[in-house]
């Protein structure tokens, strides 16, 4: 089948520069890195919001609570957070992307007991397992973390130790005993010995408050679960919501609840009645919101991270055209609040991904395939998958939940709370030394408001350096591999492994075979089923061939194995 494209397809020439990065250049990352370490310590270590979980109490649940949380020594592994070689080296207390430091100043002053949230580096530092060990891949999507999984473990200790008074009083005295037979430094480390034994002192006296701030706060949450599971993931093939979504989250689908619920609860406390936002909570799930499209699960991969400057527009949609407010809109997913978003965070990671390269492919290449596989690429492919590209493709038959999330109540929703996330007078100084005040842009340059419409909805393509280092592909990761992609009609799987970090070098991806689950456990016990019927979960598309200014562009190589296999080397260059 082949179909021609116009008007939204963008055109571009055969001699359009490609990027490519051959082994001889496999530490061109390592060395920006090290020439942006500022960055990249904000990147990896920076919390997203100034508000979070007590770092004390996330330390001892795994001793309490080691059913919910594994035991101490797993370090959260059962969520998929990982350690870097550097923050294993350097003996963190915590693993990557869980970070106890905002590194920059709270609006409401520094907090006596400091709160761990996710770090960007949660969701986009990624890992290989190579010969010579795990490769952390900096800019790729950590395609093991459960973001799900680790917020439903914080709901299940809930209803298991704070359900109640005297089950709270009981687990606060757990939780202090834990805390008080630890040795001095136990917690910190050598890092800060004397904040330590003060921020012990301090959480101590106030832990009930403590516990039931947060169990207030969760149990709140909880509604914005449940609205999504009677509204946009309301089919009986919804995704999961409480965990088995291995490097995936839904910013938008999660974030647009959150944000509601935000609004009911504002519009209480501003009436200054006393039983108001008790009577908000409870009518929350009982009204229909126009911002949330009904029955449109819209799950989605963590995306890579790397070259931002070759993308031109943000999110798989080209939704939101500033880089800064990208940073934002993923910020406030994490903080749920926008009062407590790390704006500085946000600029600051703008700057160092804007020429991040992504890492080169760390296993052999045959060089002279590749080079035949690279005319392939320049004739077929580089039309639509070039850096800058904005376009934005509607009709390529990919699953389009995702690119139906916006509404005109859902883009006002976002613009409201996306800019009051922005500290009054917030300036910052962009990669290319011009002075950017986010509050100053015109608001279609922050959220595209024509992407309400359908005939403009769809997804971007751009360029695809470090692809493989990208897998699963398509927006909603249902396709395991790039031999996958490129021979759609060649047993494309249905249900396949998640969350291995083993290469499958052949066929260019992340470990799939699900007859290798069992196996696969054993090395990465996150490693679960990914099923491509569930809403919004489709491996369709990318597999008919398409007329590209008159000319036939390859997509589906099922049927030319030497081309395909020409066109998969040449792809693991870029």
């Amino acid at each position: 089948m082949s179909i021609a494209f116009t008007g939204s397809w963008a055109t571009v020439h055969s001699e359009e520069p490609i990027r490519s990065h051959p082994q001889a250049e496999k530490d061109a990352q390592v060395a920006y890195i090290e020439g942006n370490r500022t960055g990249y310590e904000w990147f990896a270590h920076a919390a997203n919001s100034f508000q979070g979980v007590p770092f004390l109490l996330l330390r001892t649940l795994p001793e309490v609570e080691p059913e919910i949380w594994g035991a101490p020594d797993e370090k959260f592994s059962r969520f998929g957070f990982a350690f870097t070689a550097s923050d294993r080296k350097e003996n963190r207390p915590l693993p990557t992307g869980l970070s106890w430091d905002p590194m920059s100043e709270s609006p409401g002053g520094a907090s006596p007991v400091r709160s761990v949230s996710l770090a960007c580096g949660a969701c986009h530092i990624g890992h290989v397992r190579t010969d010579d060990g795990v490769l952390d891949l900096v800019g790729a999507p950590n395609t093991q973390i459960d973001v799900r999984a680790w917020r439903r473990a914080f709901e299940l200790t809930v209803e298991k130790r704070l359900s109640s008074p005297e089950m709270a009083q009981a687990f606060a005295a757990d939780v202090k005993a834990k805390i008080e037979s630890k040795p001095a430094g136990y917690f910190y480390g050598n890092e800060d010995p004397e904040r330590e034994t003060t921020e012990r002192a301090v959480f101590v006296q106030h832990l009930s408050s403590v516990l039931d701030t947060l169990a207030r706060r969760i149990t709140s949450n909880q509604l914005t679960v449940h609205l999504q599971r009677i509204s946009s993931y309301g089919k009986d093939n919804r995704p999961p919501l409480n965990g088995g979504s291995v490097g995936q989250s839904d910013g938008s689908g999660d974030l647009i609840p959150k944000l509601l619920l935000l609004d009911a609860v504002s519009t209480a406390q501003a009436s200054g009645n006393a039983g108001a936002i008790p009577d908000a909570l409870q009518r929350f799930l009982g009204q229909r919101y126009p911002a949330i499209v009904a029955d449109n699960a819209t799950v989605t991969d963590n995306v890579s991270t790397w070259m931002q400057v070759d993308r031109s527009v943000a999110q798989l949609d080209g939704s939101v055209r500033s880089p800064f407010f990208r940073n934002i809109a993923a910020s406030l997913a994490v903080a749920g609040n926008p009062q407590n978003v790390n704006a500085e965070n946000a600029a600051i990671c703008v700057n160092f991904l804007h020429r991040l390269p992504p890492p080169a492919y760390p296993f052999e290449i045959d060089r002279e395939k590749a080079e035949q596989g690279k005319q392939l690429f320049q004739e077929n492919c580089l039309v639509c998958h070039f850096p800058g590209n904005k376009a934005v493709y509607h009709n390529v038959g990919t699953d389009m939940n995702r690119a139906r999330v916006l509404r005109k109540p859902t883009v006002d929703l976002f613009l409201r709370h996306f800019r009051a996330s922005i500290p009054q007078g917030f300036k910052y100084t962009d990669a290319n030394g011009t002075e950017v005040s986010p509050l100053d842009l015109d608001p279609d340059d922050v959220v595209n408001a024509n992407r309400v419409h359908e005939e403009h909805q769809g997804y971007i393509a751009g360029g695809i350096e470090g692809v493989w280092a990208r897998a699963p592909y398509l927006h909603n990761g249902s396709v395991p591999t790039l031999w996958h992609l490129l021979s759609p009609h060649r047993d494309r799987p249905t249900r396949f492994v998640r969350g291995s970090i083993d290469y499958d070098r052949d066929r260019v991806g992340l470990a799939w075979n699900l007859s290798d689950l069992v196996f696969l456990r054993k090395r990465d016990p996150i490693a679960t089923l990914y099923d491509t019927t569930r809403d919004g979960c489709s491996n369709s598309g990318h597999d008919f061939d398409v007329v590209v200014d008159g000319k036939l562009r390859k997509l589906d190589w099922s049927d030319d194995d030497a081309g395909r296999d020409q066109l998969l080397e040449y792809l693991k260059t870029l």
